[in-house]
């Protein structure tokens, strides 16, 4: 019961904060790329976590918060990467 409270409410988080990551790149950089990964990365993101989230296999829970434990650990290095190196314009001000 509580990784079906818990986890698509922070997955949902972690998929925008993707998104945004990749949308905040194009600002600064319009190259089509970023606008294709802000679409496409959190879209693949949500299938992983849907069909991890559907298995009927025992380890199918230690599996999805495998890959949440990885989605946080992706975001917070995009996070610091845009802070520190300005990716995002914060490092400037």
């Amino acid at each position: 019961m509580w990784t079906r409270a818990l986890l698509p409410v922070s997955g949902h988080v972690l998929f925008g904060i993707t998104m945004g990551y990749y949308f905040a790149k194009m600002k600064n950089n319009p190259k089509i790329r970023y606008y294709i990964l802000s679409i496409l990365l959190p879209a693949c993101f949500h299938g992983v976590f849907n069909l991890m989230n559907h298995l009927e296999m025992p380890f199918g829970r230690g599996l999805l918060i495998t890959f949440m434990s990885f989605l946080w650990w992706f975001n917070i290095r995009k996070m610091n990467l845009s802070i520190g190196k300005g990716a995002v314009g914060l490092a400037e001000k």
